[in-house]
């Protein structure tokens, strides 16, 4: 059963049923005073309302985004992986891959990562594992890209 994707809005709305607007507010800091609209503002959909308050979903989804975008995708799904922990107390997260000593070094660990990726395809795998294989030579690859900046920016 495949159930619709919430918008953030609307887990803001589920859990305004849910806690009330003090506690939510209280959660991301907000003050949590009788005046406080934190709470109602984040859970009201935008297509009904003039006052648009981004959220602090949006406001995740938009630093995920600047992470991925400079190189650091390795770093949001860690982060990704430890939200999964509400859900499940018991999964284990891996250490995000840290960046290696030498530019070379960080050359040679990417040929594991884009043959993995070639052989999922030659492998006639799902497309979901295809996928993760690509996003992790992705990854592997800015990894490489980043120790070049490091280097060359000290240089």
């Amino acid at each position: 059963m495949n159930e619709p994707n919430l918008q953030p809005w609307q887990i803001f709305h589920i859990a305004l049923k849910a806690f009330g607007p003090k506690i939510i507010s209280a959660c991301f800091g907000n003050k949590a005073s009788k005046y406080s609209r934190s709470g109602y503002d984040w859970a009201q959909d935008p297509t009904y309302t003039t006052k648009r308050c981004r959220n602090p979903l949006e406001m995740t989804h938009d630093f995920f985004s600047r992470l991925v975008a400079a190189g650091y995708g390795y770093v949001v799904r860690s982060a990704i992986r430890y939200l999964e922990t509400t859900l499940e107390p018991d999964l284990k997260i891996p250490s995000p891959k840290g960046l290696l000593s030498t530019v070379e070094k960080e050359m040679l660990a990417d040929y594991p990562a884009l043959n993995a990726y070639h052989q999922a395809i030659k492998d006639d795998c799902q497309i979901e594992k295809i996928k993760a294989c690509e996003q992790e030579a992705v990854d592997e690859i800015r990894r490489t890209t980043i120790k070049v900046e490091q280097e060359r920016g000290e240089q």
